[in-house]
């Protein structure tokens, strides 16, 4: 793990508290992103190399420019894939990556559309980066809003030519399919870890072309609650450069206000109404164990989670049990379903946690994750599981009830969560509860 990236996220959160309550507000439609995002750019050009074809479907690799940003041409590539039959042809799963990684992408794409029914493809070069003297990611994004704070500029913030990326490459597939004469596409399932799944949270808000997300290892969202909770896991904060404090002055001010109601996810919410598949690691670097706790009751209609025990915020972004929910909740997107319904309840006893989960389908297995830690900071804990084993039916075996209990600590934390796993059509995924951590006497 890189230091320097720690500190700039843990300014980032420490910015987005400075602001109070005014960037947690839900923000109409005709915002800073859409303008920016709706805004025409006549540098949007793309070109298709000859495609390349087999029983199975045909790939094709686009190169495009998707927008001039602060005079700086962002060139992307993109490699699409039509299978020859396909079960959903109106929805693609689009997948934000980095990196350039041709022989991966073309085998992923494969994979993707013969798992989902859909067409699929990868879009990379999100962000263009380095820039600005050599910067990239947090130090980039950093660098990106404090020229907002001086400029006014509102294209400024780093996440706005990320999002219209993600747009420009939506409507190259469109365009592609089109010339092509391939599966007309209309529907959207975008994918994408850290800052691309940031991105893909933004894009869905300001692109209704786009059905449902699966942002992965970014729990960031209702910033002005996940500092104080950030600080009580993970302790204090060394005292701030000169330069820091400054910034912190400025973004006191309405413009640096406007800022974080620009960036922070949850501020549009109300326009987050499709599904949502959030994939958290449960020993992510940046993000605390139950972070999601802050800003999953303010999500509304179909949202679904999957933890990855074990896993840290660079290893939730190749995970193995990602890719079995992820195409469920892509097939269900598709097919206008959704996941089999999950709902959960902690109840916390005197001496121990009780944890009720509520299905309507039947789970293949259902187990217990625990794990231990002297303070609220899970990053380096071990978790283990234990199954589930107590079921019960309401009448009419319309809902299935898996309990169990599990002992208070006698010191520090202990963070539990629970999992189901499900089989549907033969594909077998995982869905998780929320996170609980209990201490010996709450």
């Amino acid at each position: 793990m890189k230091v320097t990236r720690l500190i700039s996220l843990l300014l980032f959160l420490l910015i987005l508290n400075q602001v109070g309550s005014y960037g947690q507000k839900a923000i109409p439609s005709n915002d800073a992103l859409s303008r920016y995002v709706e805004k025409p750019d006549t540098s949007f050009h793309w070109q298709a190399d000859l495609p390349s074809s087999d029983n199975s479907g045909t790939f094709y690799e686009v190169n495009f420019q998707s927008q001039n940003w602060q005079n700086i041409p962002w060139k992307h590539q993109l490699i699409v894939y039509f299978p020859a039959k396909a079960k959903y042809p109106a929805t693609m799963l689009l997948v934000l990556r980095h990196l350039y990684d041709r022989e991966a992408g073309l085998a992923s794409l494969k994979v993707i559309s013969d798992s989902t029914g859909t067409p699929a493809a990868m879009l990379y070069d999100i962000p263009n980066q380095p820039l600005f003297e050599s910067k990239e990611e947090d130090d980039l994004q950093a660098y990106t809003f404090s020229q907002y704070l001086k400029t006014g500029d509102e294209s400024w913030p780093l996440l706005f030519p990320m999002v219209k990326s993600v747009v420009r490459a939506l409507d190259v597939v469109q365009l592609l399919a089109k010339r092509q004469k391939q599966l007309a596409v209309t529907d959207f399932i975008l994918a994408g870890h850290s800052k691309r799944g940031h991105t893909t949270w933004l894009t869905a808000a300001a692109d209704k072309r786009v059905k449902g997300i699966i942002p992965i290892a970014i729990d960031i969202l209702n910033s002005k609650a996940q500092l104080p909770h950030h600080l009580e896991a993970f302790g204090e904060y060394s005292t701030p450069s000169q330069a820091t404090t400054n910034l912190l002055k400025e973004l006191q001010q309405p413009r640096g206000q406007r800022l974080i109601q620009m960036v922070d996810a949850y501020s549009y919410r109300e326009q987050l109404l499709i599904p949502k598949l959030i994939v958290s690691a449960t020993n992510d670097n940046f993000f605390t164990t139950d972070a999601l706790n802050l800003y999953w009751p303010g999500l509304k209609r179909s949202k679904a989670v999957l933890y990855l025990s074990n896993a840290n915020h660079v290893q939730a972004d190749a995970d193995p049990r990602i890719n079995p929910t992820a195409f469920a909740f892509a097939r269900a997107v598709a097919a206008h379903t959704s996941l089999p319904p999950l709902s959960w309840q902690y109840r916390p006893e005197k001496d121990r946690i009780r944890l009720e989960i509520r299905t309507d389908k039947r789970a293949t297995k259902a187990r217990l994750w625990t794990s231990r830690a002297k303070t609220k900071d899970f990053r380096q804990a071990v978790w283990s599981s234990q199954p589930i084993t107590q079921i019960s039916k309401t009448k009419g075996d319309q809902e299935f009830i898996y309990t169990v209990e599990v002992s208070r600590p006698a010191s520090g934390y202990k963070a539990i969560f629970g999992e189901v796993e499900f089989v549907e059509d033969g594909h077998s995924f995982l869905l998780s509860t929320q996170t609980y951590i209990s201490s010996s006497d709450r």
